[in-house]
């Protein structure tokens, strides 16, 4: 779709917004007070600026793509019969907007540019939380009740999956432009990469942990053909210094690596109390089947109080969640709401498979291997249902970069 030509200001403003969403939705200034709710409302006055200032351009593109918002709408909808409504109303609102500003800046910005961009964000953020592992930089608490390394996020999980995307994230870059990269620049992401390895062991972000082997055989797949002789030593020498820092991060934190991948794998039959967790919501959903109880309402109401103690009993506590987003999107919109989700991932996949189909590069094989991580860890975890968050907010800005990269004239 064609675009209007921007001003430097303009310019200026739109890779702005782009760094800020990212750091706000990361969970990289949760430590930091209020200033996470000012940076997103500096967000949402600049994206609405700019909405204003690029009119039909946005919306025609907003409304070709209008299929990615039946979840946000269905959310706003549950607010109807919500059993706390005005929370319903305000989380769902803040959902759609988180969906408009991603898709904004999807439409604005190429994959490559925002994958180098989150990188190095990501890089930044890793870095303190490493420091912060490594000498207490921070004034706030080194490890998570759990055990594994926080760094500057509010959870051990934040800190793996940031990790395992700028694992991904760097070697993509590296492998798609290293030649027109400056040598600075490539020696950070060479440099980001080894931290993000460190960070993914340290952090006992063991689905992270877990997943990153087989998504590395995936993304290795994927890019079948553009290695060489030179590039395949290189991916060797790649794994084998993975395997060997992750090592040294597994035996400096204790954990013993086979009883933590049979807890894993359902030895501990209760996969750390999410298997309770995942009960009370059936029970909560066995009755609300159709439409839900509303969005978060869950989480709000007073009429389930005594079911969000045993949660919290179970194991959320650090994060209300049922750390599964589909179970977690059936208890609050029903079936329509899990149809609508699993319809944007669907499309989501397609759009992403189109694309390697179109470049089959580095930089699409990644935006594949992003998407699984996006959707195994979501399974797991409290991720891919709410605004504000790293995974959707990433899932959507690339949906809409692809669409443009490919749909574009």
């Amino acid at each position: 779709m064609q675009k209007p030509n921007t001003s430097f200001f303009g310019e200026v403003l739109d890779a702005g917004l782009l760094i800020l969403v990212i750091v706000a939705s990361s969970d990289s200034l949760v430590h930091f007070g209020k200033v996470q709710s000012l940076v997103w409302a500096i967000c949402y006055l600049t994206a609405f600026s700019r909405f204003f200032v690029y009119g039909n351009f946005f919306l025609k593109s907003i409304l070709s793509a209008k299929i990615f918002y039946m979840y946000p709408i269905v959310c706003i909808l549950s607010a109807t019969w919500s059993f706390s409504p005005v929370e319903t109303l305000i989380n769902s609102i803040q959902l759609l907007v988180t969906f408009l500003i991603c898709t904004f800046l999807g439409w604005r910005f190429s994959v490559f540019a925002i994958t180098l961009t989150t990188s190095l964000v990501l890089a930044v953020a890793i870095f303190l939380s490493v420091s912060h592992w490594a000498f207490g930089i921070f004034p706030w608490k080194i490890y998570s009740s759990a055990g594994g390394v926080v760094g500057i996020f509010s959870h051990k999980n934040m800190l793996g999956q940031r990790a395992l995307f700028l694992a991904f994230s760097t070697i993509a870059l590296l492998m798609y432009s290293h030649k027109s990269l400056s040598l600075r620049l490539n020696s950070i992401l060479i440099l980001s990469f080894f931290l993000s390895i460190l960070s993914l062991f340290i952090s006992r972000s063991m689905t992270s942990i877990l997943l990153f082997f087989p998504l590395l055989g995936v993304f290795c797949w994927l890019n079948r053909r553009s290695f060489n002789k030179a590039g395949f030593a290189l991916l060797q020498l790649i794994i084998s210094l993975t395997v060997t820092i992750g090592l040294i991060g597994v035996a400096v934190s204790g954990i013993n690596l086979v009883s933590t991948f049979f807890l894993k794998i359902g030895k501990e039959t209760t996969l750390t109390g999410r298997t309770e967790i995942w009960e009370i919501a059936s029970i909560i959903s066995s009755k609300y089947p159709i439409l839900g109880i509303g969005f978060g309402a869950f989480w709000t109401s007073p009429i389930f109080a005594y079911f969000r103690l045993l949660t919290q009993d179970a194991g959320a506590v650090t994060s209300v969640s049922f750390h599964n987003f589909l179970i977690e999107i059936f208890v609050g919109t029903g079936v329509l709401g899990v149809f609508s989700i699993l319809l944007v991932l669907f499309t989501g996949f397609r759009l992403a498979f189109q694309f390697y189909g179109r470049n089959n590069n580095s930089i699409s094989s990644f935006c594949i291997t992003i998407f699984l991580a996006i959707f195994f860890c979501s399974l797991f975890g409290p991720s891919f249902y709410r605004g504000h968050e790293f995974f959707i907010s990433i899932f959507v800005m690339y949906i809409s970069s692809v669409r443009e990269s490919l749909f574009s004239r």
